[in-house]
């Protein structure tokens, strides 16, 4: 029902979220008087993205959930995580969006596949991807968000880190 996705958006919007590291966690201290006297009083002015996520996640997950962890955006990779939501015994995969000027790089980055050289056609990341062949015959693809979304998937896929978060899931 509606209702039960909506409540489902709601817990993990905190994800996605939490992919925005020290500089949402520090806008959101700004905007909560209590998040200000909290870290005043543990005395938790830790600067580093992960102890931001962290944050954000309000104890949803633990440091030793978190099986993987980039933070790295260079234009055409943005920052990502695959982490394991005991509560509700789900693996979450989750790719920040735009925040800095970076990201306009890859905001701009449109192209028609259609008009890619041949080494760039959608072709082989069908092959590579088992991607249904509608896709790469009719689709078109924002050309910056591809490249992203291709290198996430190629360190996943080759570093088996969701073979290894499910696993993790399914020892509980």
């Amino acid at each position: 029902t509606a209702r039960v996705f909506l409540k489902d958006a709601s817990y993990y919007v905190k994800y996605a979220l939490a992919t925005y590291g020290f500089l949402l966690d520090t806008y959101m201290t700004l905007l909560s008087p209590s998040r200000i006297a909290r870290y005043f009083l543990r005395n938790d002015f830790s600067c580093t993205n992960i102890a931001a996520l962290l944050r954000q996640l309000d104890g949803r997950i633990k440091k030793q959930d978190l099986v993987h962890v980039s933070f790295e955006n260079d234009g055409m990779r943005k920052p990502w995580f695959v982490a394991i939501d005991r509560t509700r015994r789900s693996v979450i995969l989750s790719i920040r969006g735009s925040l800095s000027a970076v990201d306009v790089v890859t905001d701009l980055a449109f192209m028609d596949p259609k008009k890619i050289s041949g080494s760039e056609s959608l072709e082989p990341y069908a092959k590579e991807f088992d991607l249904c062949e509608d896709i790469t015959r009719n689709g078109t693809v924002h050309y910056g968000i591809l490249c992203s979304a291709l290198s996430i998937a190629r360190e996943i896929r080759d570093r088996n880190i969701l073979r290894d978060a499910f696993r993790r899931v399914s020892e509980d």
